[in-house]
């Protein structure tokens, strides 16, 4: 993906087109975009993830969004999407999602020691990861709250399920397991504009 746009950081909309262009060669799946926001937001040049490449990044990304466009693209801006929504979507096992998280708020509690930050102050650093599906299994239950708790189990979690997350960023254990409150928080984070990709193989 980084070689087919020639940069660095990647945008959903980047994301998106490519996947767009692929499955126009191969039909056994779709894929829905959702997001609050189908073009670059100005404010994001003042963040400080994004600020050493968002001139540049700019003119590529509202490029994509007149693509994508042009190219009768499942593409919907929604000002709010309910995760109940997404949990239901990702539970049948045709359907997976890409989204797009504020991975300082998805390791919060684990990283609070650090509280890294960027010169901005808001410690955003954006992550893509993919959901398989959700899980009410003890187990996996258990290991969600873990994280939430850095590390600790607690019955602080009323819980019933969580999702089931491959994280393209964790070498040793990608697949992790986090509460809907936690994923929510994250997905949500400014900077993320609640960024969403369903793919449906047909």
């Amino acid at each position: 993906l980084i070689a087919n746009i020639h940069a660095k950081s990647i945008w959903t909309a980047d994301l998106v087109l490519e996947l767009h262009k692929l499955l126009e060669q191969e039909s056994s799946a779709d894929y829905i975009f959702c997001s609050k926001n189908m073009g670059v937001d100005e404010s994001y040049k003042n963040f400080g993830y994004y600020r050493d490449n968002f001139a540049r990044d700019q003119g590529r990304v509202n490029d994509a969004f007149v693509q994508l466009q042009a190219s009768s693209s499942s593409c919907f801006s929604t000002s709010h999407l309910p995760l109940a929504l997404v949990m239901n979507a990702v539970s049948h096992p045709n359907c997976i999602a890409i989204a797009l998280l504020d991975n300082t708020k998805l390791h919060e509690s684990i990283n609070n020691t650090r509280a890294d930050k960027n010169d901005d102050g808001t410690g955003y650093v954006g992550h893509y990861v993919i959901i398989c599906g959700c899980s009410s299994d003890p187990s996996n239950l258990t290991l969600a709250q873990q994280q939430q708790d850095g590390g600790r189990a607690t019955d602080d979690h009323k819980e019933d399920r969580c999702l089931v997350l491959l994280n393209p960023g964790q070498d040793s254990i990608p697949t992790m397991y986090v509460l809907p409150s936690r994923f929510e928080q994250s997905w949500r984070a400014s900077g993320t504009d609640d960024d969403i990709v369903f793919v449906i193989r047909q």
